[in-house]
């Protein structure tokens, strides 16, 4: 399976980051892969919001999850939070 990063939201609820495995480098495990798509996108996200003059969102807290912990149900997605490090509904 492959590693995923899950966002907790200003609201409590979550935001799933699944990278495209495409853009894996040879060899590279999963823990550096997850790190360099999510800082990648952490600076175009900055990037688009200087272009607009805007400040940039601030960071959200994560978590490193394999996607087999990831809920399959998808039903009450809305009630997922992060607690002690793992996805759960509340």
């Amino acid at each position: 399976m492959a590693i995923c990063r899950v966002f907790q939201n200003p609201d409590g609820s979550v935001s799933i980051m699944r990278p495209n495995p495409t853009l894996r480098q040879d060899g590279e495990s999963d823990g550096a892969f997850i790190v360099r798509i999510a800082d990648l996108n952490r600076a175009n996200e900055e990037a688009v919001a200087r272009a607009n003059g805007v400040p940039p969102s601030p960071a959200l807290p994560f978590i490193d999850v394999d996607e087999s912990e990831i809920p399959t149900d998808r039903q009450n997605r809305q009630n997922w939070r992060i607690k002690d490090g793992k996805i759960v509904s509340e």
